[in-house]
């Protein structure tokens, strides 16, 4: 195997994010590649998420706070330049995809950080949330990739933030602020230089294998350059600002959030947009083709599906119903 590590200075959230997507594209199968990079005040949203409802519109202009939309699924993070994210990139034919959890968590443990993994996607420390993590894959390739707050400002996270009540209270917290922790609180020496090498420390043992640096010279500039530009397309980030439709939202159980905005004729749901914070669906755009053109009495019989499709018709039919 080949471990490789690369840090970058930049803290552009979409060149950023442009060269972690050609980590995934370009992996050899025998590459283990861990990613450490920063953003500067960027709010950075999931793949399948309505845009217009992750973040307080006036806060971010007036601050000049950038917007990013990721691949993965999962919910909406603050980033300022003291969180640290990493990326963890694999060929899951050759490695474990749960290998970037053990790795993290072994380094902070090893420098006195009590982690614990929690819920379906977080670590936390002293009970509190330090680190969110998403995933996507392309084939076999796989990429976890999370943040670590050590010194982030909290006051601006929850002033920018829009999280759902439903969300907090299945927490058991009253707001983002209380649920979430920095690494510092719990030791004021640690650093990003300090977990990054406790990181590199924590994979060599892991594996068995001596790591070293990707220079520059394994990417094609332009390439990136091409992905940056596509990170940062407003179309892309933004998408349609709806108006006009309904709305029907609920957190399930096993999958998360889920937004729909329909139009409807009668009991009929004419048009539909489905937007989640899920981790696990990809495709939502197959769900709206379902759910398109049904009737009450047919969201009835999808909702007794169970599972992502079934969850959504069975909001949507709570919501025809009322």
């Amino acid at each position: 195997m080949k471990l490789k590590f690369y840090q970058t200075t930049v803290i552009n959230p979409y060149r950023n994010l442009a060269v972690e997507r050609y980590f995934v594209d370009h992996i050899d199968g025998d590459e283990y590649i861990i990613y450490f990079w920063k953003n500067k005040d960027t709010i950075v949203i999931g793949r399948n998420q309505y845009a217009y409802d992750q973040f307080s519109a006036s806060a971010v202009e007036r601050d000049g706070i950038k917007i990013a939309r990721r691949r993965s699924g999962g919910g909406a993070v603050y980033h300022d330049e003291n969180n640290l994210n990493f990326s963890f990139i694999m060929n899951t034919a050759v490695f474990d995809k749960n290998s970037g959890y053990d790795i993290i968590m072994t380094a902070l443990k090893s420098i006195g950080i009590p982690v614990e993994k929690s819920g379906r996607n977080d670590l936390t420390a002293d009970g509190r949330k330090f680190s969110g993590n998403a995933f996507l894959t392309k084939g076999n390739i796989y990429c976890h990739h999370g943040t670590i707050l050590i010194k982030t400002d909290t006051e601006r996270m929850e002033e920018y933030l829009n999280v759902p009540k439903e969300k907090l209270e299945n927490k058991g917290v009253k707001s983002v602020k209380s649920r979430v922790v920095n690494l510092t609180e719990l030791d004021g020496e640690i650093s990003a230089e300090g977990i990054m090498h406790a990181v590199w420390v924590a994979a060599e043992s892991y594996f068995g294998e001596s790591a070293s640096i990707i220079n520059e010279d394994y990417f094609d500039t332009s390439e990136i350059d091409a992905e940056e530009k596509a990170f940062g397309d407003a179309t892309y980030l933004f998408g349609e600002r709806l108006s006009g439709y309904q709305k029907a939202a609920a957190r399930i159980d096993g999958i998360g959030g889920i937004e729909a905005f329909f139009k409807r004729d009668g009991d009929t749901v004419t048009e539909i947009k489905i937007f989640t914070d899920s981790m696990t669906v990809e495709d939502t755009a197959a769900a709206e083709r379902v759910i398109k053109g049904k009737s009450l009495e047919e969201l009835k019989g999808i909702a007794e599906e169970g599972g992502f499709l079934g969850s959504v018709a069975g909001i949507l039919k709570l919501k025809v119903e009322s």
